[in-house]
């Protein structure tokens, strides 16, 4: 017996088939085509979006001899994110990307209306401008002619699962990044809705993570050559799916699902969710195992910071992006810790944890006309570095725990640079999952449970295997990190927020 889980995420999409027990038997990734405006907005086609899943999942399954072996399927994906549908659940729009910022005005108009701790301890959210609520109101405003039509606002992953299916419907983790989901009923917000003139019956239907949507259309199933008893399974955030395929199911634990995002992430009590959780910026909703909860934040521009200097500063390497981080990593080996004194502030999406500055922006400081380009690229994985510690550190601060190691996955786990320079600034031993796609294994999973083969989590997380292996912090490197991190780049920030904020003034003029 074989599953499937796809990978629906801001840089790729991927789709690999697994054995029961969580081994990876094929697989095959495409690019995420992201558009941009000339205003410089990022955007989705999902029309587009769907004909990519139908050629990932046909290139993946070309010449497999056990199409007939496979049961179920199922997506992890990106939050936040949807496209608004017709009656005819037609796309009416492009969908707005995550992290795109046009949606700051919405949420500064939200900020200025409502009692945002009140949202927050409703829905788990953060008010920025991320939430999927921002991207509807900001439709509601700019594309009236499209909100007055829109019949369904569907997540992009819900979107991609009704092509397959012709079912329309959620799950409580991505239903809980929308900012008008009540993560405490299980139900959408009428409250929330009603104050921000939404009608909550835009929203579809929500099932529990896991659970049967249906089977494969017939012209799908055979333009893939599967059967048409092919489930199809209520998918999962991606970030939770990653941390469901480390075996996480109780308190104390600290996942780093690192990728695009580098998102820290740790079980907590429905009680948890107060005004020092809010404070600190982290979002809260539901795990995948009943009554329990998570909190989640983390760096919005991690993997993208490393491509980005990769791809800027490494100009005569070949397009391909592997090689031009391998080249960067070889040339930093030389430099010392504290890169010389040049210091990057990751913040090219802006911050929400720690710093609660949607407006931040990403730089270097420090530099000297000694300095090269490997001192920079040094400092890309420093600062990294130093901003996780950050989180990881007030999230301990709040929670009255010290986490003992961090369990890491994801693209960015794969980086042995990035990972060693995270357990020096860090001081913690760090354990690397070996898998490479514990998202996509986590999409499996929940694949398995909706079609039977496994009868609970428990039974699949009992079944599944999870190969590690420890990275450990350098002694003497943490003990160079320390005062960096103590006296410099933890105070940083309270000089940086008045300055961002003329930034961003002189910009919007």
């Amino acid at each position: 017996m074989y599953l499937i889980g796809l990978d629906f995420g801001t840089t790729n999409l991927k789709a690999l088939v697994y054995s029961a027990d969580g081994n990876i038997v094929r697989k095959a990734s495409v690019d995420t085509p992201t558009h941009y405006t000339p205003d410089g907005f990022a955007e989705f086609y999902p029309d587009e979006l769907f004909e990519r899943v139908l050629s990932l999942l046909t290139e993946l399954l070309s010449g497999f001899p056990h199409k007939q072996d496979i049961k179920a399927l199922s997506f992890a994906s990106m939050a936040e994110t949807g496209v608004a549908l017709d009656r005819n659940g037609k796309p009416l729009a492009p969908a707005i990307a995550w992290f795109d910022r046009r949606t700051t005005g919405i949420a500064e108009t939200i900020a200025a209306a409502c009692d945002v701790f009140d949202i927050y301890q409703t829905t788990g959210m953060q008010l920025s401008h991320v939430p999927s609520l921002c991207k509807i109101l900001w439709e509601k405003k700019n594309l009236p002619e499209i909100h007055a039509k829109t019949h369904r606002w569907v997540f992009l992953c819900n979107y991609l699962i009704f092509c397959l299916t012709g079912e329309c419907v959620t799950d409580p983790s991505q239903a809980c990044r929308s900012m008008a989901f009540d993560i405490h009923a299980g139900q959408w917000s009428e409250t929330i809705c009603t104050k921000m003139g939404i009608d909550p019956a835009i929203f579809p239907p929500v099932k529990e993570t896991g659970a049967p949507i249906g089977y494969l259309l017939p012209a799908i199933s055979k333009k893939l050559g599967l059967k048409k008893s092919v489930q199809v399974a209520a998918g999962g955030h991606d970030h939770l799916c990653g941390a469901l395929s480390t075996g996480l199911k109780e308190k104390g634990v600290f996942i780093n699902s690192s990728g695009t995002v580098d998102s820290a992430l740790t079980l907590i009590d429905e009680s948890d969710i107060d005004r020092d959780m809010f404070e600190l910026g982290l979002g809260c909703g539901r795990f995948f195992i009943p009554n329990t909860y998570y909190a989640m934040g983390g760096i919005q521009s991690a993997g993208r910071s490393v491509q980005w200097y990769a791809d800027h500063f490494f100009p005569e390497v070949n397009d391909n992006i592997s090689e031009r981080v391998a080249c960067m990593n070889s040339e930093i080996a030389d430099i010392a810790e504290g890169s010389g004194g040049v210091l990057f502030i990751p913040h090219l999406r802006g911050s929400i944890v720690p710093h609660r500055m949607p407006y931040a922006r990403g730089g270097f400081l420090g530099l000297r006309e000694i300095h090269s380009r490997a001192h920079m690229g040094r400092s890309v994985y420093e600062g990294l570095a130093m901003e996780y510690r950050l989180i990881v550190n007030r999230v301990e601060e709040v929670m009255g725990v010290d986490f003992p190691d961090i369990r890491c996955f994801g693209g960015g786990s794969q980086n042995r640079s990035w990972v060693q320079i995270k357990a020096d600034v860090l001081n913690k031993p760090i354990m690397v999952y070996q898998s490479q796609e514990n998202t996509c294994l986590g999409a499996a999973i929940l694949a398995g449970l909706g079609c039977g083969i496994y009868k609970s989590l428990e039974d699949a997380l009992a079944q599944v295997r999870y190969p590690t292996e420890t990275v450990a912090p350098d002694p003497g490197k943490a003990a160079q990190y320390e005062p960096l991190y103590q006296n410099v780049y933890r105070p940083m920030f309270k000089h940086l927020r008045e300055i961002n904020r003329l930034i961003e003034c002189s910009q919007s003029h």
